[in-house]
């Protein structure tokens, strides 16, 4: 009889370690998914900053250029804001 308590107490000792096994391991799971959609995330809006920065200063400097060569800089602003309206 002592046998026969001894191997339940195994046994509820192996499912309970069972069980913290498994919970650590859904909470690791649950960390690298986050951590995945973070690094995505992240990594996307660098790349729309970067793109964003590089139409920025291609519009400031076409808006320069078009507005030296229409005789005043703000000239250059109105024709580029121009362009977007028709694109637009």
């Amino acid at each position: 009889m002592k046998d026969k308590v001894i191997l339940v107490e195994m046994l509820v000792e192996k499912l309970e370690q069972y069980g913290k096994t498994n919970f650590e391991l859904y909470k690791l799971q649950a960390i690298d998914k986050s951590t995945d959609v973070f690094a995505s995330i992240t990594s996307r809006i660098v790349l729309f900053s970067l793109i964003a920065l590089f139409f920025f200063l291609l519009t400031i400097g076409l808006s320069l250029y078009l507005g030296d060569i229409l005789g005043k800089t703000y000239y250059g602003f109105f024709a580029v804001a121009g362009i977007y309206f028709v694109i637009i």
